[in-house]
């Protein structure tokens, strides 16, 4: 495959921007396009509210967004939800005197915070909305959001808000630990994030429009302070075709922008102190993160700024190590800058984030101690502008150019060889890498709205360059595997460190319309276009999906599709061959004497590699059951095939690590979610979800991706290792007397299941198939009180994560061989703290 120069690449894709972005470039997605949207709910009342809906200081009128006026505790009742017409025009109407907010949503655009009114008795207020314009957004809110049923999208996602990681007793601080609380989204055995059964690196993540994934192994490669994330969307099948670079779901996150006046908020800057109350064992600072966020109106209506800074220092504590052995530390400290300029009819929107992290002593466990563990850093920036320009009331073009750097570096502890023991390993980690990774990212879309005899049709379409280079520099040490009595069952040795370099071009073209037939039907229908620059290989990817409206006023809905979804290829796999070669050498019974000559392989591509997809279908049905009751039926189904796979291959003293797309993965999921919903501050929510998940083993980024495996048994099929065939999650919001709020987070699930291992390391039975950890049961809580201080809001409590400090192992002996076996370790420790929190708004 040829490669450009690192400067031809850069030139070529900004190159390529300038031309983009001369084109049409950004669909606007018409107000909610789904199903005709709900129409307003009736109540024993005659009161009205009417307004327009505008952007750009009402000097342009904004047909199809959907106004949602929701009542306070002083109005009662169910929410409205009406969509302005042609003329920008709406009105809601059946409305109980009181004090309600209205929201205003419009894909493109967005109105910052609710407006607060007070309506009388028989009266008809007149209220005026102007919308700024926004980055386009398709996800469906189902968090904290009170409105009937949602119409806008085949395919449903769930959003969390970004300051909920105040508020949710989650465990953690940063927007991944917001994440499981999504029905299908599992932290897995090794700490990182699962969705719908795929692994981490088929999880696309995108911030706004832009794809910040790592391109060299296909991790999340961003962190961002929390202050800076306004929503995150989690959408595990979106069927509209500019979501691309995925099989197995998209995280997509939006930032905060700066608001109409200046405020400064600093959160966490007192350090306090753990008792031994807060985990039964330490004492003195195990987590340290202060915050700072300060945004306002640089010149009033037309720039803003919003910067947020966090810094985290957290201690990991695994219990079943020796106190001074049992930590795993982590170091960041992140920096992200949005300004916004209003220009006209554009709106221009530059970033800057910086993301620098050092974790020390990673994977830590029961059977790796601390001088078995890699230490881990990362560096990196991601700088991006984007032009959204408003031709017209129904027309919306989008431009944007952004520029990631990525670096990434694993070292050991130690130039020891590694020693894997029945018992405990042993010795150093046997790998050190060095990655420097580039990424520039220019996308054009141009998004229009048409109403007709036939219905409204949403149309969009869009290009995305993507252009990738890597760098890397990789090293390893001799692996022994040592039986029970410490002898030598077999060595691993390694050729001198290698280098890798790497480019691509990726080139994706897409167009979708989303067209409304009648009062109860959508259907939306789109096709994508991909180039691999990796593999060299252009892929198709049709997708449809539709909703019906069963009942009126949106009491009932079904929706499903069905698509095609092609990930991107990481950048290590056109580097394998350039990787160490291995060779193993077997010794007798004595540990010392060789038997016969080392066995060396090489790392071949016996064939044409392909791209890895997934072919994903569903059917849910969306319905309130009565007053503030509502239900979620949804069935998902995966098939994944031509995944990245090794497969170890040995004749006589010959050996072969060969890499092919020929991997495979089912996933199966049916959801049962009920709500209660009286407001966002008085929710009760239960999610059960039966599932499903297999896949082949080997996968490629468990041996070359940021922490490897240096043992490749042979290929199997079966489960994977985030199968959890029941999962119950009820969560909620409650006020309590005096101020107070409860928010508990309710969790049981099964256990994730483990392979067993002889002394050899070789598997014994099926991989995955030995067993499962026990039963997860798990409660986290949160008791806060909302006090008011110089008109701040100050939120005061106690965060408790596993309350009930029951037995919740993260480790199990599965070595037959070891006198141990069968024993599980390391459970989840109870914490306790305290929360002083500022809040922004």
């Amino acid at each position: 495959m040829p490669r450009m120069s690192g400067r031809t690449r850069w030139q070529a894709a900004l190159g390529g921007w300038l031309i983009l972005s001369g084109l049409p470039v950004g669909l606007l997605l018409s107000a909610r396009a789904g199903v005709a949207a709900p129409q307003a709910v009736r109540v024993v009342a005659t009161s009205a509210v009417h307004g327009l809906t505008t952007t750009q200081s009402g000097t342009v009128r904004l047909p199809g967004v959907e106004v949602t006026i929701t009542p306070t505790a002083t109005a009662g009742g169910e929410p409205v939800v009406t969509v302005s017409g042609e003329d920008g025009a709406f009105r809601a109407t059946g409305l109980a005197p009181g004090v309600y907010d209205v929201m205003a949503r419009l894909a493109g655009f967005e109105m910052p915070k609710p407006r607060r009114i007070t309506v009388g008795p028989a009266a008809e207020l007149e209220v005026n909305l102007d919308l700024g314009i926004a980055g386009v957004a398709q996800s469906v809110d189902v968090t904290a959001r009170a409105t009937p049923v949602p119409t806008d999208a085949p395919s449903a996602g769930d959003r969390v808000q970004g300051g909920l990681v105040d508020v949710l007793p989650v465990r953690g601080d940063d927007y991944q630990s917001m994440l499981p609380v999504v029905p299908g989204v599992m932290r897995g055995p090794d700490g990182r994030i699962n969705m719908k059964g795929g692994r981490p690196t088929q999880t696309g993540l995108q911030v706004s429009n832009a794809y910040v994934t790592d391109p060299s192994t296909g991790s999340l490669g961003l962190e961002l302070p929390v202050d800076a994330v306004a929503s995150i969307d989690v959408l595990p099948n979106p069927f509209a075709a500019e979501y691309g670079r995925f099989s197995s779901g998209v995280t997509r996150i939006e930032t905060r922008r700066g608001g109409d006046r200046w405020q400064v908020t600093a959160n966490a800057f007192i350090p306090i102190p753990c008792l031994k109350v807060c985990d039964g064992v330490h004492w003195g600072i195990r987590g340290y993160d202060p915050r700072l966020l300060f945004d306002g109106p640089i010149v009033k209506g037309r720039l803003s700024l919003a910067q947020s800074f966090q810094l985290h220092y957290h201690k990991e504590f695994v219990t079943s190590l020796p106190v001074d052995e049992a930590d795993t530390m982590i170091r960041s400290f992140d920096s992200f800058t949005r300004l916004d300029a209003s220009l006209g009819t554009h709106m221009i929107t530059g970033t800057v984030s910086l993301y620098p992290r050092t974790v020390q002593y990673a994977n830590l466990n029961t059977f790796n101690a601390q001088p078995v563990t890699p230490d881990f850093r990362q560096r990196g920036y991601w700088v991006s502008v984007s032009d959204t320009a408003v031709l017209s009331p129904t027309t919306v073009v989008e431009s944007s150019l952004g520029v990631k750097q990525f670096d990434a570096e694993v070292t050991s502890q130690g130039p020891l060889p590694m020693v894997l023991h029945p018992e405990r390993n042993g010795g150093n980690y046997f790998n050190q890498q060095d990655r420097r990774t580039g990424t520039v990212q220019a996308t054009s879309a141009l998004t229009t709205v048409r109403t007709g005899k036939s219905g409204q049709h949403q149309a969009k379409f869009g290009v995305d360059l993507l252009q990738t280079g890597y760098t890397g520099l990789s090293a390893n040490r001799p692996v022994i595997v040592a039986r029970a009595d410490g002898t030598t069952s077999w060595r691993i040795d390694f050729s001198g460190p290698s280098h890798q370099q790497v480019s691509s071009l990726d080139v994706a073209a897409f167009a979708q319309d989303r067209w409304r037939i009648g009062e109860r039907f959508m259907v939306e229908l789109g096709i994508r276009a991909d180039h691999n620059g990796v593999v060299n290989e252009t892929m198709v990817s049709p997708r449809a999906g539709g909703i019906l409206s069963l009942l009126p006023e949106g009491r009932a809905i079904v929706r499903g599709g069905y698509g095609r979804f092609y990930e991107r290829t990481p950048l290590t796999v056109g580097a394998f061959t350039a990787f160490e070669q291995r060779a193993i050498t077997r010794f007798a019974a004595d540990g010392v004497t060789p038997l016969g000559e080392p066995v060396r392989y090489t790392n071949v591509v016996p064939s044409l590699l392909k791209t890895p997809y997934s072919m994903v279908w569903n059917l849910e049905f969306d319905g309130r059951l009565a007053g503030n009751f509502f239900v979620r039926v949804n069935h998902l189904q995966r098939e994944g095939e031509r995944e990245y796979v090794v497969d170890p291959v040995e004749s006589d003293l010959r050996g072969e690590l060969r890499l092919g797309s020929s991997g495979l993965a089912r996933y199966r999921e049916t959801e049962v979610t009920l709500r209660y919903v009286e407001s966002d501050r008085r929710t009760i929510t239960a999610t059960w979800v039966r599932s499903k998940s297999e896949t082949d083993s080997n996968a490629f980024d468990e041996f070359f991706g940021n922490f490897r495996n240096p043992v490749i048994r042979a290929r199997e099929f079966s489960l994977g290792g985030v199968d959890v065939p029941n999962r119950l999650i009820v969560s909620a919001a409650w006020p309590l007397p005096g101020g107070w709020s409860l928010s508990p987070l309710f969790e049981v699930r099964d256990g994730f299941p483990y392979s067993c291992v002889d002394e050899n390391q070789d598997y014994v039975g099926a991989v995955n198939q030995c067993g499962r950890f026990p039963t997860l049961v798990s409660l986290d809580l949160n008791v806060l009180k909302t006090l008011t201080v110089r008109n701040r809001q100050v939120r005061v409590g106690l965060k408790v994560n596993h309350l009930l400090n029951n037995f919740s192992p993260r480790d199990v002996q599965a070595n037959v061989d070891s006198v141990a076996f069968g024993t599980f370790y390391n459970s989840f420790p109870r914490r306790i703290g305290f929360l002083v929190e500022l809040s922004p708004r």
